[in-house]
């Protein structure tokens, strides 16, 4: 996708590793230190490039598709159907980063579709 850069952001080394001991004897610590340093800058440190990144850009295109296919008359419904979605994307979200079991899930997405129609 263009984002990593030979010789910027990484050493290339060839498929079949044939030249790995070349690299490595050329690489000082000096300049794989640099090329660390500039990947991180450019690449590791903007959110862009981050999980938690893709997954707001995930949601926000949700909430776009949704917003496009429900007119305004449906809106109420359109909007509980919308956090009931984002509700699910961040519990997935959650459980993939083994920030809770899987068993909590259900008392969580109880209580919040309770918390959404209850108003």
């Amino acid at each position: 996708s263009g984002v990593l850069v030979a010789g910027q952001h990484y050493i290339e080394v060839a498929k079949d590793l044939s030249d790995l001991e070349e690299v490595v004897r050329g690489l000082s610590d000096r300049l794989g230190q640099m090329i660390a340093d500039r990947a991180f800058v450019e690449i590791a440190s903007r959110k862009k490039y981050r999980y938690s990144g893709f997954a707001e850009r995930l949601v926000s295109d949700i909430e776009s598709e949704i917003a496009k296919k429900y007119s305004s008359r449906n809106f109420v419904a359109s909007s509980r159907y919308a956090h009931l979605v984002l509700a699910w994307l961040k519990f997935r979200i959650l459980i993939s980063k083994g920030l809770f079991g899987a068993w909590q899930l259900p008392n969580l997405l109880k209580l919040k579709l309770i918390s959404m129609f209850s108003n």
